[in-house]
């Protein structure tokens, strides 16, 4: 098939996928609108900031999430244009805060469905996985997605990170999307320094990544900047500091805990047992897509989580390194079938591994 044929069915097979993404998880938009608008669960509120940002009154939050002002005003466009949805039994809400909150569960949505479909097209186009392993990632990836905050802004920070992977043998790709990250959620550009650190560890050389390394410095310089202008203005809603380490043995109480088992324990245990099997069954296969070294993200995550005293949130934040690792899952799948996909690092061989599903 030609280059212009071959990239016309990508496209068509994307479209049907985001469709059928979508139409699964649209359950997951109502659920989490319904948790939103009766505060069924503690979360990080971002609808008094999307009214904020809106002109509708609101507020400024405190730190960090002041910082995720794009993760936030990607809502206003639908804040405008969904229709009201209003729940039976709900009470007396205020209209625009429910709007706010329809808005930001339905960006979280979306998010969640354009992950999935990242995840398999990663799968299919950088690693050379079958359309059913291919799948079977964009499925376990819509699903894993619960053990984070979906109803906060932690799936538009997933997709970007699953983003940026995609592109990460594009470094202007790469660089443009952790740049841009500074304004979404810092936990983009942390795993892409993480998954950098990693690269350049297995390969004993800085320099394939010096845009990599050069675009996560900016993205930080960007968010210190963000920073400092919020906590100048004197208009961000004031918060307790977190004290470093000092508090590190209280984050692995509660981790012991039978909520932190559930909460934390599980989901790490989860990224921690993907990567050992990918690990096994990849054990000979080497790439910018896959590498063992790639444990060294979650690692991080959780030293990072533990020295700030995340609590019971920390398996959440270890868990924005499965789009790391989910591709390759998809490659193990299909060695574990008796599949020929490999690791595919260019683009005859992807095609090669296309044919052969």
């Amino acid at each position: 098939m030609s280059a212009p044929g071959a990239r016309r069915d990508a496209a068509l097979e994307t479209l049907l996928l985001m469709a059928v993404a979508l139409a699964a998880t649209y359950p997951t938009f109502i659920d989490t609108f319904r948790t939103m608008t009766f505060q069924t669960v503690p979360r990080d509120d971002y609808a008094p900031y999307l009214l904020y940002l809106a002109g509708q009154g609101g507020e400024i939050p405190g730190p960090p999430h002041a910082y995720r002002v794009l993760s936030v005003a990607v809502a206003i466009p639908p804040y405008f244009i969904l229709p009201a949805y209003r729940f039976t039994n709900l009470g007396n809400v205020d209209p625009a805060y429910l709007r706010a909150s329809e808005a930001l569960a339905f960006v979280s949505w979306t998010a969640l469905a354009s992950l999935g479909v990242l995840s398999y097209r990663t799968a299919r186009d950088r690693l050379g996985a079958s359309r059913p392993a291919s799948a079977a990632a964009l499925l376990a990836m819509l699903l894993f997605a619960r053990y984070t905050s979906v109803a906060g802004v932690d799936p538009m920070a997933l997709l970007l990170i699953a983003a940026a992977f995609y592109w990460i043998e594009r470094p202007a790709l790469f660089a443009a999307t952790v740049v841009l990250s500074a304004g979404f959620n810092e936990k983009v550009w942390l795993v892409a320094l993480l998954l950098v650190a990693a690269r350049a560890l297995h390969t004993w050389s800085l320099k394939p990544y010096r845009v990599h390394l050069l675009s996560c410095a900016l993205a930080i310089l960007a968010y210190a900047g963000s920073a400092a202008y919020f906590r100048t203005s004197g208009r961000e809603k004031p918060t307790e500091p977190r004290p470093l380490m000092s508090n590190a043995p209280l984050t692995m109480r509660m981790t012991l805990s039978a909520k932190g088992a559930s909460q934390n324990l599980l989901p790490i245990a989860l990224v921690f047992l993907a990567h050992a099997w990918s690990a096994r069954t990849l054990r000979n296969d080497r790439g910018p897509y896959w590498s063992p070294w790639d444990a060294l993200v979650p690692a991080g995550l959780a030293v990072i989580g533990v020295s700030m005293n995340v609590g019971y949130t920390l398996g959440r934040l270890v868990f924005h390194a499965m789009p790391l690792v989910m591709p390759a899952l998809a490659v193990s799948l299909d060695r574990v079938a008796g599949e020929p996909a490999g690791m595919a690092t260019d683009r005859d061989v992807v095609r090669d591994a296309r044919s052969r599903a």
